[in-house]
């Protein structure tokens, strides 16, 4: 029998906002309810991609999976950012605060079912046939996560639907992984970007975490003048998010 999921958790699922701490604790509950039953590989899931032409274990022209026979992206991965481009109805995302009394909004999130980890927005079961609930109005990470990309193929595997991968196969992935360059400079790319208080009243800094593990403040802002989402910087390169910033500047003033 499965332990019910704690009331306060169940109060959560229901609010529009949270704080950046009830978020990670939910967060963190989740992919423990998650992945606890589920595969895993000896692969480093963030260097595996969500596009098919940066695919290495799959040629392009491999067969696409059926999404609706499947549906492990939507519940495998708890983080869904929802940027200020997204049409997503406001009922289907949280929105990340922080501040205090001079609270603002950081980041928005598709909101989960906390009994099973599953997008609210999912309908059906995982493997068997399901759909989306808003999918004409999904957010642009959903979009640009393609059927058949390594990214896909894991998680697939990780449920089941597919078949594991080989030693030899797993060997061929980790020498093609670890032997090509990495981007470097301003190509880097931002894998995580986190908006946090300064000393200074009113001031907030942009901090973003790179895919060569280096930490960097790339942007500070008053919040009378500018608005940014965490979610606005994920997957883009240095040169990207600083372009970015240097626009909506511009737009600003």
């Amino acid at each position: 029998m499965k332990p019910e999921t704690p009331r306060q958790f169940v109060q959560i699922e229901r609010r529009n906002k949270l704080s950046r701490e009830e978020f990670s604790e939910v967060i963190s509950n989740l992919e423990r309810l998650i992945w606890k039953n589920l595969k895993t590989e000896a692969l480093p899931f963030r260097k595996l991609s969500g596009r098919r032409d940066k695919s290495f274990l799959m040629t392009a022209f491999a067969p696409l999976p059926d999404c609706q026979t499947c549906g492990a992206c939507c519940t495998a991965l708890p983080c869904v950012d929802v940027k200020e481009i997204d049409s997503t109805p406001a009922e289907n995302y949280w929105e990340i605060v922080i501040g205090g009394q001079d609270e603002i909004v950081v980041n928005r999130q598709l909101k989960r079912d906390l009994k099973t980890g599953n997008c609210l927005a999912l309908e059906g079961s995982v493997g068997e046939f399901v759909k989306c609930g808003i999918y004409e109005s999904r957010p642009d990470d959903c979009r640009k996560f393609e059927a058949g990309s390594d990214r896909c193929r894991a998680l697939r595997r990780a449920y089941g639907i597919e078949p594991s991968l080989t030693e030899l196969e797993t060997a061929h992935f980790m020498m093609r992984v670890f032997l090509k360059d990495e981007p470097e400079g301003d190509e880097r790319v931002i894998y995580h970007a986190q908006i946090q208080k300064t000393e200074t009243a009113g001031l907030f800094e942009i901090k973003v975490f790179l895919n060569d593990e280096t930490v960097q403040v790339i942007h500070r802002f008053n919040t009378f003048e500018e608005s940014w989402l965490e979610g606005d910087f994920s997957g883009l390169t240095l040169h990207e998010a600083k372009n970015l910033i240097a626009s909506r500047r511009k737009v600003s003033h």
